[in-house]
């Protein structure tokens, strides 16, 4: 397995947030605190609604933005939250909108955390979320409101999930690609050193060749060389024809020669 295969299965890194969705965030978070504010009135419960609130924020901004949180105290940053959120709806028994505040949990936990964990706390936050606006409302009237919240906090656990998929399916495609390429590398490499080994063997054939027909022409050469003397010995006249078939020999075996050197040249690519 390679080393981009094991980091596949490592915990992954934890990214920023994208612009819009922090701006979506904050906006949220201000129309909930402003809705809510609107149903406090001017009850004594303000001041606390205010300090409960600046407090949420500024947990759920540290969780955001700080992604070297250890895991222990973001858990802590996210509960302590939750708490907030139910002390909040608490002092607004008759605001729904408190509630939506877990919408902005939802969003923290499926930002940083995956698998098992992320699904513990989709399990812990639905079931806060409409347990706390029915002691809250009381009845089936907190229950059905506690739909909608509900419906906003599946719809960001299941859009991180897609997003989270898509990525893991990006990851795998490159990692087949590199694969792939370096199969593609492995087979061009493999196919040269055939193709050099065939070569090699071919001129060491040829060379086999070569040696063995010089060998042969360079006898017979010999021995009509050694046939003429006899004959000039005796009668000049008579080595006509074998000068002649001499001549004839050694053209031959020049030209044989010449083709086996032409075939053990290299072929141009």
């Amino acid at each position: 397995m390679s080393s981009k295969t094991v980091s596949m299965k490592e915990k992954p890194t934890r990214k920023l947030p994208g612009l819009i969705s922090v701006i979506a965030v904050y906006f949220f978070f201000l129309s909930a605190v402003a809705r809510t504010f609107i149903e406090a009135g001017e009850s004594d419960v303000v001041s606390r609604l205010v300090i409960l609130e600046a407090v949420f924020i500024i947990c759920m901004s540290v969780v955001i933005w700080i992604r070297k949180l250890p895991t222990w105290l973001q858990h802590i940053l996210l509960v302590f939250q939750v708490i907030l959120v139910v002390t909040i709806q608490q002092l607004t028994p008759e605001d729904d909108f408190a509630n939506l505040l877990f919408v902005l949990i939802s969003y923290q936990v499926a930002l940083i955390f995956h698998g098992r964990v992320l699904a513990i706390w989709i399990i812990g936050l639905i079931s806060t979320t409409c347990i706390s606006l029915t002691i809250a409302m009381g009845g089936l009237e907190g229950l059905s409101k506690s739909f909608t919240n509900i419906a906003g906090e599946v719809a960001i656990f299941a859009y991180f999930i897609a997003i989270r998929e898509m990525d893991d399916a990006r990851e795998r495609r490159m990692l087949a690609m590199d694969e792939l390429q370096g199969a593609h590398t492995r087979l061009e490499e493999y196919a040269s050193q055939v193709n050099e080994l065939a070569a090699v063997r071919e001129r060491n054939r040829l060379a086999r060749e070569l040696h063995d027909s010089v060998s042969q022409t360079l006898f017979s050469i010999s021995l009509n060389i050694r046939t003429v003397q006899i004959l000039f010995k005796k009668d000049p006249s008579l080595t006509r024809e074998p000068l002649h078939g001499l001549q004839l020999l050694t053209e031959n075996a020049l030209a044989e020669i010449r083709n086996l050197i032409t075939q053990m040249r290299p072929q141009a690519k």
